[in-house]
């Protein structure tokens, strides 16, 4: 007995610095154990067995120390399974299914082909329980979003930016290279689209119209806060989107761009306006505008812009002894002149809404600079249905008409100078407005040379010795 174990002291003496095999003569590893059939089909007692264990109660003592517990245990709480020591708490080596190694954090899963992949199921961030009608569920994230791929296509038809992108595919334009509409944008087999459904081109027009802007309200008043939108129509829109436009501020008012979608012919942009400005109404300032390459002037303060299918509406009452008292007023002997320096003159006659005292209302009518009014015969109780220039500039505009009693029939190329009122819109002049009897009424077709088209209607009343001015107006295009 002693020599055997001097013997085998000795041989254990002549490996200790080499390899061990077992079941072969030429280990190829420090310790390799061949199966029974090396290479081939595992066989009932192939394997080898480590120490095996009931609990995981108390800690290893060594990193690396393996153990494989063999049956789920409650105190502590351990699935079973290969485990192995760490340092610090025993760590799984395998799952119970004997899937393999798994990463106990449930961070990621993938395949050795370097994608991620989840055969079945669904996906939830932020909870454990994803819906059942969700293959991705994150409505339990609160105070975060989700950054799709971000891309920088060339053009609507890019598919090299994405190669052969799928239908539906969904990604982040940025608008840093040629197809500079940045937003989300999909796939819909043919080009990009916005997620609007709208073409993700680069916006175009060909022309903006600032002849036909609008203003909302249409009055300022200096040093009274402002807030507002200044609408401009555009023709040749190519159905892109477009961003909001960085602000610019002028005479204390800032304008800013409002992001939309253009239409595929005509339509229009919308500015915000705020601020507090430096003028009031019915005083007028250019604001020029630069959308897409196009640029124009715009006229804001007047109070005289309509939008189109927009009606107004405006009255005023003033007793007959406040009316009826003879003023010279500049009026146009004649309409033919363009300079606006002859054919000029005077008339008896008092303006009905200066005689109410309502000049500076932001009410009173005001069309492309012409305001409705009405002037006193001067001789008698009738009015005549007229408009004033309250503009710096000779107006041209155009005018045909029915009325109680006689037709407009020669009102094209009336030139009105500015501070005077025009020629008649009664084709007889005057409405006779007797006291609690007679009363008239015109409907007038106004027109100016940029295709503005206006119905403006006249109608005055004298009750109980107070005249009633009534003025409506329709934008037509």
């Amino acid at each position: 007995m002693k020599t055997q174990f001097l013997l085998g002291a000795f041989l254990l003496s002549s490996i200790a610095y080499s390899q061990v095999g077992i079941k072969t003569s030429t280990p190829e590893a420090t310790l390799d154990i061949r199966a029974k059939n090396h290479n081939g089909a595992v066989t009932a007692t192939d394997g080898i067995l480590v120490p095996r264990v009931n609990s995981l109660a108390n800690s290893g003592s060594v990193n690396g120390q393996l153990v494989y517990l063999i049956a789920d245990t409650t105190a502590p709480t351990f699935a079973k399974g290969f485990y192995y020591w760490d340092g610090a708490s025993w760590q799984p080596l395998s799952s119970t299914a004997g899937i393999g190694l798994y990463d106990t954090t449930q961070d990621s899963w993938n395949d050795v082909s370097g994608n991620v992949t989840l055969p079945t199921g669904s996906v939830a961030i932020g909870s454990t329980t994803p819906h059942a009608s969700a293959v991705l569920d994150m409505s339990s994230v609160t105070n975060k979003g989700m950054i799709a791929p971000n891309v920088a296509l060339t053009s609507i038809t890019d598919q090299v930016t994405v190669a052969n992108p799928k239908k539906g595919l969904l990604v982040y334009n940025t608008g840093t290279s040629t197809l500079t509409t940045a937003g989300y944008v999909y796939w819909n087999g043919t080009e990009w689209r916005t997620l609007y459904n709208t073409s993700a081109a680069n916006p175009a027009i060909t022309g903006l119209n600032c002849a036909n802007a609008y203003v909302s309200p249409t009055t300022f008043t200096n040093g009274s806060p402002y807030s507002g939108t200044i609408t401009i129509p555009y023709t040749g829109g190519n159905g892109g989107s477009y961003n909001a436009g960085t602000p610019f501020t002028q005479n204390g008012l800032t304008f800013t761009l409002q992001a939309g979608v253009l239409s595929s012919s005509t339509g229009s942009i919308t500015y915000s306006v705020s601020g507090t400005p430096n003028f009031s109404s019915p005083s007028t300032k250019t604001v020029p505008f630069t959308f897409l390459g196009q640029t124009c002037n715009a006229i804001i303060g007047a109070a005289n812009t309509f939008s189109i299918g927009e009606t107004r509406g405006f009255t005023v009452a003033v007793p007959a002894s406040t009316f009826l008292i003879n003023t010279s007023s500049n009026w146009m002997t004649g309409s033919s002149d363009p300079t606006g320096t002859t054919n000029i003159g005077t008339v008896n006659g008092r303006s009905m809404i200066a005689a109410a005292n309502k000049l500076s209302d932001p009410n009173v009518i005001i069309v492309k600079g012409l305001r409705l009014d009405f002037l006193n015969e001067g001789t008698g109780s009738s009015v005549r249905p007229v408009v004033y220039n309250t503009t710096s500039s000779v107006i041209r505009y155009h005018t045909s008409g029915l009325s109680t009693a006689d037709a407009v029939t020669s009102g094209v190329s009336n030139y009105v100078a500015p501070g005077y009122f025009g020629q008649y819109m009664d084709g007889n002049s005057d409405f006779t407005c007797s006291n609690n009897n007679s009363a008239e009424f015109t409907s007038v077709q106004l027109t100016f040379d940029d295709g503005q088209w206006y119905k403006v209607e006249f109608h005055a009343t004298r009750v109980d010795d107070v005249y009633h001015g009534y003025w409506v107006v329709t934008r037509i295009q």
